[in-house]
């Protein structure tokens, strides 16, 4: 072979085509791996505000349960005053027909009515009478259970009754 006076040209590696379609892949691996990051980043932000939701639905949670509880007890005691109410009229006639039998120089400082007591306690001009008006009138539905007086200012007496239900025999 003759000799050439020009020298060869190395060969590239790669051509301008392939280099193009690995340049363009590599920014798209690049772009994807930036997209599953956003993406991951996205997530986690998601997964925080979820757990904040079911936080704050628990919370809403255990406030409807103890407003349900208020509820019911307002509703039993709505239904505890009904039931005062409706016996109300028989219990402000009783007690009419108790302080009337109070005579006018009596001074009552407490008047206890409970389920198993009937107390009165205050000062009076004489004990005798009060004492004795309030057995009589008392006498088919309380007993005498307690009966003390002493002497106090002004000629006048202080006093405490207490009665309690006769019990029903069994």
């Amino acid at each position: 072979m003759p000799y050439s006076f020009i020298e060869p040209r190395p060969k590239k590696l790669f051509s301008p085509a392939v280099r193009r379609v690995w340049t363009a892949t590599v920014l798209l691996l690049a772009a994807t791996a930036a997209g599953a990051y956003w993406l991951h980043l996205d997530n986690a932000r998601q997964r925080a505000a979820l757990a904040e939701l079911l936080e704050e639905t628990e919370s809403v949670r255990v406030q409807i349960g103890q407003l349900d509880r208020q509820l019911e007890t307002m509703r039993e005691r709505k239904e505890e005053v009904e039931r005062i109410d409706t016996g109300n009229e028989l219990l402000a006639e009783r007690v009419k027909d108790l302080l009337d039998l109070v005579p006018d120089d009596t001074v009552l400082d407490r008047f206890e009515l409970g389920e198993r007591t009937l107390g009165f306690s205050g000062t009076t001009g004489d004990f005798r009478k009060l004492s004795r008006r309030f057995s009589e009138a008392l006498k088919g539905e309380y007993l005498l259970q307690k009966s003390e007086h002493a002497p106090a200012a002004g000629g006048r007496e202080r006093f405490v009754l207490v009665f309690t239900p006769k019990k029903e025999p069994s």
